[in-house]
């Protein structure tokens, strides 16, 4: 998985977790995550700990496959930097002996409706309390708060415009 990479210092930490999820899950790869810029590891890095190409040989897959979570895939970062360092990568791991391949693949936002309905489920869940989990909704305090707070706009909103169904998003 490739991000585009942030200073901020839990951004590569909450991104390894989720690369970690993905490789616990029966049946799916080892996963490693990179950030195109930034912050460490970068996509030759990560390569590196998936092939082994350390220079002896030693290899542990023989294809990679690069998945950008991107949300376009019609940027310039989709379009011309993150398949550069595609090939970056690739070539770097061939030329310490390793003789797969390293391919992109499509960017997370290429299915518009997976992004839509992680958006649905995002607001279902964490601030409109119609999700499952612990306590009320599987909200923590703060959220059952803004819950509390999007429910009162809602309200005025629909008091504001005559009964106005105020399900829409910004």
């Amino acid at each position: 998985m490739l991000d585009h990479g942030s200073p901020h210092p839990l951004s590569s930490p909450r991104l390894s977790s989720l690369a970690s999820l993905l490789s616990g899950r029966p049946g799916f790869l080892p996963t490693r995550h990179a950030h195109m810029e930034l912050r460490a590891p970068s996509l030759k890095e990560a390569v590196r700990s998936l092939v082994g190409a350390t220079g002896d040989g030693a290899t542990s897959v023989d294809r990679v496959l690069v998945h950008p979570l991107f949300i376009s895939p019609h940027g310039k970062h989709m379009t011309v930097d993150v398949p550069r360092l595609v090939k970056e990568a690739g070539e770097e791991a061939r030329g310490g002996g390793w003789e797969g391949t390293v391919e992109l693949t499509g960017c997370l936002g290429e299915d518009l409706e997976v992004l839509a309905n992680g958006v649905v489920e995002a607001v279902k869940d964490r601030f409109l309390g119609m999700g499952g989990g612990e306590g009320e909704g599987g909200k923590s305090d703060e959220e059952m708060e803004l819950g509390g707070v999007l429910r009162t706009v809602k309200e005025m909103v629909e008091g504001e415009v005559g009964g106005l169904d105020a399900n829409f998003f910004l």
